[in-house]
């Protein structure tokens, strides 16, 4: 039951913080990039049609472009299709002076930037931010430069170039404190901490994220958005650092803004935060309290995506105080707006509500059944993040050669230009010599560019493979778990037990390789130490002292199939060292050696404890017959003695070993 609740509780709060909270972090850095021109939108008395019939009625082309503008910025979130359209036209009038026409069409360039990416045209998205810092530039605009440095960043982020974009963002901090606009300050370094948060470097996100909290602070900011902003991006990083409670710290710092308005999604983030860390820290009553202010939030702004994980919290809430009414009330409407979000996780969210509330009301049946249904859905979402990841990482690989092929004509050029002035034909030699020699360099670096891509992708593959099996394992063994709390025959029960610890042995192994940067070989003694200690956790009697010592060199590492056959041997004979050696005494200690040797490896298992008995029959034993032949598998003979307790030897060679 505890394995099965464990699993509901890790999907209920992993889930939101990891895969929507990147996703919203994204939204929340678009909503930043264009909150002035939002503001602006607000403070507009005129309407949609009022806007439109003054675009028509003017015939000055500034004026057209003010209106087109506004046009575009009213539409922005609301219908990025119809914003692309009157960007596009802002772009196409020309205004005298010429200055002011380069601002006008790099602001609607950068603007660009932002529908593109709404749009989810990355590439267009790209060729925009190109076009908006050379317009930019040459307008010596050094605001409208600053915003396009801005949106460089958010590019390059996007795209996973942080070092460009880390560069970028830091660029237009230093403009906007030189021009002394403050209020884009505080909107750079929140961008910034952004960037650190999907690195991840927490550490150094926060430091942004406190330098933009201290702006405010300094110069009296009154926009309430800015403390949203910011107090919700410092209570992020505290949750990814399980400090729950300063995340309810900052986000009751926020709270007072979240009455305004001003933002629903920024509001039902930070309220969403607070309850999930209320589910850790807090009491169910408090959680209640944070998740109905979320909930009442959404309901009146249709933010359907934290509707539906309030009502999530709300159901298991409920369930968790035996409410079962109010439990299934709040399920039901999970499941039934989860289906109008955009929310790329809605089912697994769905499955995991269902799965905790059936299982807090003892139904565990059906707990289980929406577990699995919450991992496949899981699993599905997985894969089309990989397949996402696939198409990100093409689309960096053609931006870097097309960035690579501008250097290569910049160089070209450059030798074009000394050509002109240099006759002779040495020097001209001397340059296609270059040529050539540039263009092989070229050709070795992209074939062990596209080497190295391929091996890291093999690499996760693996890793997944990996991470699949164990996942599987861990399912089969909450299984043995649930039917072993069932069962009231001792010795079924002790079968059960004893198949449960060779499968989470077996677990063990693709645990450590998932974890590992080799995802092929097993450093033994790590691994030796952390399946020891799991044993004599679970099979140490009441009242029995028994230690632990393991003696092997820290660079041995053992192939996948070695390694797994070693572990259930060590599982069976540490298991019956528990059970039998220390009957008749309270202390007692257990040593595991293992020694490299010239063709293989010597493993050592001793106990001081009563030693095998006279009749001592192998055959008799399943465990000892499984020793018997997984030694045999490892090419491997097992010698049984007395001396000062139980001594087991086995010689084994591992042809994959390193």
């Amino acid at each position: 039951m505890l394995v099965l609740n464990e699993g509901i509780n890790y999907w209920g709060s992993s889930i939101k913080f990891v895969r929507h909270k990147f996703k919203t972090m994204r939204k929340i850095t678009l909503i930043i990039l264009v909150f002035a021109s939002i503001c602006a939108k607000a403070q507009r008395d005129q309407t949609l049609d009022s806007l439109s019939k003054l675009l028509n009625q003017t015939n000055i082309d500034s004026l057209k472009v003010k209106y087109q503008l506004a046009l575009a910025e009213y539409f922005l979130f609301t219908n990025p299709k119809e914003s692309e359209k009157w960007f596009l036209k802002s772009n196409q009038t020309t205004i005298t002076p010429k200055l002011k026409d380069l601002a006008n069409k790099a602001f609607a360039a950068n603007s660009m930037v932002q529908v593109c990416f709404v749009l989810g045209k990355a590439t267009e998205a790209e060729e925009w931010m190109a076009k908006a810092m050379e317009l930019s530039e040459a307008s010596k605009d050094a605001d409208i430069m600053a915003n396009s440095y801005l949106n460089a960043a958010n590019v390059y982020s996007q795209t996973q170039r942080f070092n460009k974009a880390i560069s970028y963002a830091q660029k237009s901090v230093i403009i906007y404190d030189s021009l002394g606009k403050y209020d884009k300050s505080v909107k750079a370094l929140i961008i910034l901490g952004n960037i650190f948060v999907q690195l991840p470097k927490f550490d150094k996100a926060l430091l942004y994220y406190k330098k933009a909290e201290a702006l405010i602070v300094e110069n009296k900011m009154s926009k309430d958005f800015y403390y949203l902003a910011t107090y919700d991006a410092i209570a992020y990083v505290h949750q990814q650092k399980k400090q729950y409670d300063s995340v309810i710290y900052y986000c009751n710092l926020a709270e007072p803004f979240t009455k305004s308005n001003l933002n629903p999604d920024l509001s039902s983030n930070l309220l969403l935060l607070k309850a999930s860390a209320l589910e850790q820290v807090g009491t169910n009553t408090e959680l209640i309290a944070a998740a109905r202010a979320g909930k009442q939030i959404c309901e009146a702004n249709n933010v359907n995506h934290y509707r539906v994980m309030f009502y999530a919290q709300m159901a298991r809430a409920f369930a968790k105080n035996k409410l079962g009414d109010s439990a299934f009330y709040y399920a039901k409407l999970t499941e039934k707006w989860a289906d109008s979000s955009n929310m790329t996780n809605k089912q697994v969210e769905v499955f995991n509500t269902w799965a905790s509330v059936y299982a807090y009301f003892g139904n565990y049946d059906q707990a289980y059944l929406f577990k699995q249904k919450a991992y496949d859905a899981n699993e599905a979402l997985k894969e089309a993040e990989v397949a996402a990841q696939t198409t990100t990482a093409d689309i960096m690989f053609e931006t870097g050669k097309k960035e690579k092929q501008i250097e290569y004509l910049d160089t070209i050029n450059k030798q074009q230009r000394i050509t002109e002035w240099v006759i002779g034909i040495a020097l001209f030699l001397a340059i296609v010599a270059a040529g050539f020699a540039f263009a092989s360099y070229k050709n070795k670096s992209k074939l062990s560019k596209a080497l190295l891509q391929s091996n890291q992708e093999k690499d996760v593959f693996l890793k997944e493979i990996h991470h699949r099996v164990k996942n599987n394992l861990q399912i089969i063994s909450s299984l043995l778990y649930m039917q072993f709390k069932d069962s009231n025959n001792p010795v079924m029960m002790a079968q059960l037990k004893q198949a449960q610890e060779r499968i989470k042995s077996m677990a063990l192994v693709h645990n450590k390789l998932y974890e590992s940067n080799d995802v092929v070989h097993i450093y033994l003694k790590e691994y030796i130490a952390d399946l020891a200690a799991g044993i004599l956790a679970a099979n140490t009697p009441n009242g029995k002292n028994i230690g632990l010592e393991i003696m092997a060199t820290e660079s041995i590492q053992l192939s996948l199939d070695t390694s797994i056959s070693v572990g259930l041997i060590l599982n069976e004979l540490i298991t019956n060292s528990c059970k039998y050696a220390f009957q008749s005494q309270n202390d007692g200690s257990i040593s595991v050696h293992i020694q490299p040797k010239e063709k293989g490896f010597l493993l050592t298992v001793k106990d001081n404890g009563c030693g095998l008995p006279p009749q001592f029959d192998q055959k008799n034993s399943l465990g000892l017959r499984l020793v018997k032949n997984m030694a045999r598998q490892l090419n491997g003979q097992v010698e049984f003695a007395n001396e000062n307790g139980t001594l087991v030897t086995i010689f084994f060679n591992d042809s994959i070993a390193a």
